[in-house]
């Protein structure tokens, strides 16, 4: 009976959560109502203590399941930019065209250079195929070959096992600005060579009309 009855409050508890985020009107409902693991060390109660400090005026930092504190630095109605370590922030964004809301994700870690990981969801937090939204970024982009150069792209990035790659929501503009940190990644010497044919940094727009 009691396996029974606890069964009954999970499945309701979940349907009320699923019906939150599908009637969610604001980034603050999604985050509170975000449950794929981007912000599993800080419990939905303290989410939204952060936000109501944060609408009262205060920013007030919240002590992690790791310990750590997370802090609220960014919020608007479609948008909102949390610092979850020292190391490390999230970005959520509101994508909202005529028919639909798509959630757009950055998070971002410093190994110590800035690398992100951009996602998208839908309503339900259920995963978007990201190249439906945005081209995401690799150092491919970066490389610029002079006109007359016998180079080629393959020429410099084979050169290149791994970069870290910033990326940063522009809520005003609706893109991401992308950018490379080989110079400090790699170090002068091993950079300087490179430098000539990579730009710094790239501009990535929505890949659809938003409202």
């Amino acid at each position: 009976m009691a396996k029974t009855l606890h069964k009954i409050l999970f499945a309701l508890l979940l349907t009320a959560t699923l019906a939150s985020a599908a009637t969610a009107r604001n980034i603050s409902d999604f985050f509170l109502s975000e449950n794929t693991g981007i912000m599993r060390t800080l419990p939905t109660q303290r989410r939204a203590d952060m936000l109501a400090y944060y609408q009262a005026g205060q920013n007030m930092p919240m002590t992690n399941d790791l310990g750590g504190t997370d802090s609220l630095i960014s919020l608007t109605d479609d948008y909102l930019l949390i610092s979850t370590s020292s190391i490390s922030k999230v970005e959520m964004a509101m994508l909202v065209t005529k028919n639909d809301t798509t959630l757009l994700v950055i998070t971002t870690v410093n190994i110590p250079q800035p690398d992100s990981r951009i996602a998208a969801y839908d309503t339900l937090w259920q995963p978007v195929d990201i190249s439906t939204v945005i081209n995401t970024p690799s150092i491919e982009n970066f490389v610029t070959i002079p006109k007359g150069s016998k180079l080629k792209k393959d020429d410099i990035t084979s050169q290149i096992r791994f970069a870290p790659i910033s990326m940063v929501y522009n809520p005003d503009m609706h893109t991401v600005t992308a950018t490379q940190h080989l110079d400090e990644f790699l170090g002068n010497e091993l950079y300087e060579p490179l430098a000539p044919y990579l730009v710094q940094s790239i501009s990535l727009p929505i890949r659809f009309k938003l409202r």
